[in-house]
């Protein structure tokens, strides 16, 4: 029975270990190189986005709810017309 323990059970164990060790590895590499590099290739295009929106941050309530109104009203539009479409 030990020797069933040690070899077999033992083998399987460490086995699938080592298969959780090397999916890690190549998860680490997939996050690293390709998530990173697509993060990365938006990165300029999110720093310009938020420089303009700070700068059109005026502290005027009125215009902040003008500008939710006219998202508001452009997800209503673009919805109604795909769904009568």
């Amino acid at each position: 029975m030990r020797w069933i323990d040690e070899t077999i059970v033992d083998g399987i164990v460490k086995a699938v270990g080592y298969g959780a060790y090397l999916a890690c590895g190549m998860a680490r590499w997939f996050d690293d190189h390709v998530i990173d590099g697509v993060v990365n290739a938006f990165k300029p295009t999110f720093v310009y986005l938020s420089n303009r929106v700070r700068q059109s941050s005026t502290g005027v309530v009125e215009n902040y709810g003008l500008i939710m109104l006219s998202g508001v009203l452009l997800v209503l539009t673009v919805f109604f017309y795909f769904v009568t479409a």
